[in-house]
């Protein structure tokens, strides 16, 4: 027999024998992927048609497993509740309940017939039982990079891993892994975007949220690398006198072939798998067809002759050397043509050099630049472009440019019409030992950069003028505030003396006008007092002056200082959360003007009988003292929180006529708090009202 005769009755074989192994293989698919029947006992039968309405209640918000969506009940969990309708021929009613707490409620109080997807817990055992798991979906390796094969968290270890703050799976890498590198994410949306964006190389998530999050927000360059080794198992949880609708479900469940569980799997779960590990029906048919295989192949080896099989892969070598060796040919010719068209291209002046400066190329912009034609600049060394007294105050480094360096160097050029421009050089040597060297005019740029300089002197003699303008202001609202003081002080206490009588009686009506005359002289004294102190800190004057107390007392004694403030509106001012005696070391004076200052605010934009809140809370770690004072009033516009700490801001003259003020309050805030190299911060409340914070260093 001839040796192409005998090729053709080894392939003739070898197909009878692949279309047996594809006919094997196709009967054990079958037979895994048939569905089975749902065979229930009498006594089954009966509890079913006696109990007519059975209603199960789901986790309203748990996609993909299980969610609400238009009042529609959706997920992997649906997809299963509506094969065991059609399997029992039954209608399950789905119960929409608020939040994941009033399921777990109604299923104590039996109000519903059982949970649609549940973990087995020792409490839950008390009043539900459960059916075998629908899934255990795991928690799975989500990276960008290549790892190979499947990896595990133990593989990890100095790899940064992106994990959801404060659940159990932090924990758990946290405990177990130490040589993990955690970065900390608020969700699991957070963590994918870390590793798809490069912040982080890892994240472990369960894979059906990962897979739901990952299509939902179109992220495409995930992937899943590995098994952390913790499962999330849900099954079915009924109430505990229903045993018998246990045993009516588990059958559905069995009843549910292969390809019905993969189709809901792949509907739902749709993260690309660097690897996975295939089921036990598979590899038992692998397995077999493995072994048919290995007949074949030794068959094949049998019937086929050495030489032929050289002969023909020696031909296909070639070929495939030949093919290849032209499309090498083929693209190193299209890169030559695409690296000159760059070259040409190029919005810089281009120019290659041999090891002796001779010009062998130079494209169009290096003739506009230097007004030489192609033919004029080839052959001519480079130096022509530079008069001799440049290239003696700054050479060409042919020495720096041999040793691989980079030579970057500003230079006067000499163009063809004996003009000079200014330009910049990037000059290299290339791997064929040429040189070549990027030029770009600059002559614009430094002129642009000299009228920079001399616009930024002048601002710089302008600023110097202004400061000295600002802190004669300065010194003359202080002294002015001084003037206005001593006199404002008699004035009060003649109208104190009027008050108690010491000159004869007064009627109610003088008394009233008396009274509000002094509001009003311990309003303006107020404002001539934050004037002076602020004249004082910005003429440097405040220095601090620390010492050890008490915050809480300080607070207290802020809130009884204002306890008349309080009385007119009917406000309370109470600490939250207030524990230990919390000693601090500060300059106790000017930390009481900070809270007097916020609180007066808090009581002016406050409405009537409400609550005012100071909470004080201490960072052991960063060492920092943080107290917030928390109204109910009026806010503040979103636009205007940036600017309210500024000197003399006013948020609405409207508000300044009805509640008074300079708008000097919270910029002397600002500057004690910072002068203690603190920070003080503002935000709008939820509910209505604002937030003031500030923070400290302390000393315990």
């Amino acid at each position: 027999m001839k040796p192409t005769k005998k090729i053709k009755f080894v392939n003739f074989i070898a197909a009878i024998l692949i279309i047996i192994i594809v006919w094997i293989i196709m009967i054990f698919a079958y037979i895994i992927s048939r569905p089975q029947t749902v065979e229930l006992t009498e006594e089954e039968k009966n509890w079913l048609s006696k109990h007519s309405e059975i209603k199960f209640a789901p986790d309203p918000n748990f996609p993909p497993i299980e969610y609400f969506e238009n009042n529609i009940y959706r997920g992997l969990i649906s997809d299963y509740f509506d094969l065991i309708e059609k399997k029992l021929n039954i209608d399950i009613k789905i119960v929409q309940l608020p939040s994941w707490a009033d399921v777990i409620t109604a299923a104590k109080e039996r109000t519903i017939d059982g949970i649609t997807a549940a973990q087995i817990t020792p409490e839950r055992l008390q009043y539900l039982i459960y059916t075998e798991p629908i899934i255990d979906i795991p928690n799975v390796i989500i990276s960008t990079q290549k790892f190979s094969p499947i990896i595990t968290l133990n593989d990890l270890k100095g790899y940064t891993v992106a994990i959801t703050k404060n659940n159990a799976l932090h924990e758990y890498i946290k405990t177990t892994f130490p040589e993990i590198k955690i970065k900390e994410v608020k969700d699991d949306l957070e963590a994918l975007q870390s590793v798809s964006f490069k912040q982080a190389d890892a994240t472990v998530v369960n894979l059906a949220i990962a897979s739901y999050l990952i299509d939902l927000h179109g992220i495409t360059n995930l992937k899943m690398v590995g098994d952390s080794g913790r499962k999330n198992p849900l099954a079915i949880a009924i109430r505990s006198d229903y045993p018998i609708l246990r045993n009516i479900l588990d059958k559905a469940l069995k009843s549910i072939s292969k390809k019905e569980h993969d189709k809901i799997y792949e509907k739902w779960i749709k993260v690309k798998i660097e690897r996975f590990a295939l089921s036990k029906d598979f590899w038992i048919a692998v397995s077999i067809s493995g072994f048919i295989i290995i007949i074949i192949f030794v068959f094949i080896i049998f019937w086929n002759y050495r030489l032929i099989v050289e002969i023909e892969q020696k031909s296909i070598e070639l070929k495939n050397e030949l093919i290849e060796r032209t499309r090498k040919e083929e693209e190193l010719f299209k890169s030559e043509q695409r690296y000159k068209e760059l070259i040409e291209l190029a919005a810089d002046a281009i120019l290659i050099g041999d090891q002796t400066g001779v010009i062998i190329s130079a494209n169009t912009k290096a003739c506009e630049l230097t007004g030489y034609t192609t033919s004029e600049l080839l052959g001519k060394n480079i130096t022509i472009l530079f008069k001799k007294e440049v290239l003696e105050a700054k050479p060409l480094r042919y020495d720096l440019l041999k040793k691989g360096e980079v030579v970057r160097i500003q230079r006067n050029l000499l163009r063809n019409d004996g003009k000079e421009i200014i330009v910049e050089m990037n000059t290299k040597m290339m791997p064929d030992l040429t040189y070549q060297s990027i030029i770009r005019d600059i002559t614009e740029a430094k002129k642009k950069e000299f009228e920079i300089k001399n616009a930024n002197d002048k601002l710089l003699s302008v600023i110097d003028e202004l400061k000295s303008v600002d802190e004669v202001k300065n010194n003359i609202i202080a002294n002015i505030s001084h003037e206005l003081r001593t006199p404002l002080v008699s004035i009060r206490g003649y109208i104190e003396l009027l008050l108690n009588k010491k000159f004869g009686e007064i009627n109610e009506i003088q008394k009233n006008y008396l009274q509000r005359i002094l509001k009003s002289i311990d309003r303006l004294v107020s404002i001539i007092e934050n004037l002076i102190f602020y004249s004082r800190l910005e003429l440097n004057k405040e220095k601090l002056n620390y010492s050890q107390f008490d915050i809480y007392k300080l607070i207290e004694e802020a809130i009884n200082l204002l306890y008349p403030n309080t009385l007119e509106k009917n406000i309370s001012i109470k600490i939250i959360n207030q524990q230990v005696p919390l000693v601090v070391n500060a300059d106790r004076d000017k930390l009481f003007q900070v809270l007097l200052n916020l609180l007066s605010n808090a009581l002016k934009f406050s409405k009537d009988d409400s609550v005012i809140e100071i909470e004080v809370k201490l960072n052991n770690e960063l060492k920092v003292l943080i107290v917030s004072i928390i109204d109910s009033g009026i806010g503040i516009p979103e636009d205007k929180i940036p600017k309210i700490f500024e000197k003399f801001y006013q948020v609405d003259a409207s508000l300044t006529r009805q509640f008074g003020g300079l708008g000097l309050g919270l910029s002397i805030c600002k500057n004690i708090i910072e002068m203690h190299k603190g920070k003080i911060t503002a935000k709008n409340r939820p509910e209505g009202g604002a937030i003031f914070t500030f923070t400290i260093p302390i000393n315990l």
